[in-house]
């Protein structure tokens, strides 16, 4: 008998057991989309679900790969948690346009700094090709569930219309899983966020992506990095838009300064170490 599959929670969607929740299981190098459905399990059973979902849910094939999603249902007559299992295609990004592809499994997080975002090394093992790219830090931006793609489409858009502008991060490459693309890997911004004495260089770097008739979308001041030496880099394309009016670009730079002077910590997930560019 071979040694059992190991197993683990990378992602999950929850709130009331009334409703569905969602669970991404890396089982081996496999990743398996679990649905509860309304009422399959209580609020006890969804708190202890990260650390026990194996005893928790029914005996699911964990080891085949036959199967990618699961449905977990309670039967109303017996009680007892039941599964349906089967295999699909999912979304993914279609759009694939840099050369460099990275499997998910190839990145270690270090820590999350947004919903999608996570700060992260490659790994030894990785087959992603770039010089001294082993143990790098890097931004990795993905979706973890299907309906999240479509973020990240839109983003992935925006990234291949800046790159090699200068005027957002560098793109290393998409990210896939089991080969579907789900997100892009992200080159990080050394620097700080910007403020109220940095509105002249923020507002040229902001005419600068205005120039191509594009909007940023989320003017807030941590989407401008200001390097050592006086650069600014902008980040964050999430709500981009492609050939915005002159009526929409004028607005969104009139507004700069008040973004700028903001200190709510809206944008703020969390500032990188000296060294998290190593």
């Amino acid at each position: 008998m071979g040694l059992p599959t190991p197993l683990k929670i990378i992602s999950m969607e929850v709130g009331s057991p009334r409703f569905e929740n969602f669970f991404r299981i890396l089982a081996g190098t496999h990743v398996k989309y679990i649905t509860t459905g309304p009422g399959s399990l209580d609020n006890e059973a969804l708190m202890d679900m990260p650390l026990d979902f194996a005893n928790i849910l029914p005996p699911l094939p964990y080891g085949q790969a036959t199967w990618n999603t699961a449905r977990i249902s309670r039967n109303t007559t017996t009680g007892k948690l039941e599964a349906e299992i089967s295999i699909r295609e999912m979304a993914g990004i279609s759009n694939i346009w840099h050369p460099a592809l990275v499997d998910f499994l190839h990145l270690q997080k270090i820590k999350s700094m947004g919903l999608f975002v996570q700060l992260c090394t490659l790994t030894p093992d990785s087959i992603f090709i770039h010089q001294n790219s082993t143990g790098k830090r890097v931004i990795a931006k993905m979706a973890r569930f299907e309906w999240e793609i479509q973020y990240l489409t839109r983003e992935n858009q925006a990234y291949q219309l800046l790159q090699g502008t200068g005027i957002g991060p560098r793109v290393l490459g998409h990210i896939h899983e089991q080969g579907r693309v789900i997100g892009i890997l992200l080159e990080i911004v050394q620097g700080r966020a910007a403020g109220i004495d940095d509105l002249p260089r923020c507002l040229a770097a902001l005419k600068r992506l205005h120039s191509m008739r594009i909007l940023h979308g989320d003017c807030n001041r941590h989407n401008f990095i200001v390097g050592s030496g006086g650069e600014v880099t902008l980040i964050d394309f999430s709500e981009f838009k492609e050939n915005a009016t002159d009526e929409e670009l004028a607005a969104e730079e009139e507004s700069l300064a008040g973004k700028l002077e903001d200190d709510s910590g809206l944008g703020d997930y969390g500032a990188l170490g000296e060294d998290d560019d190593n």
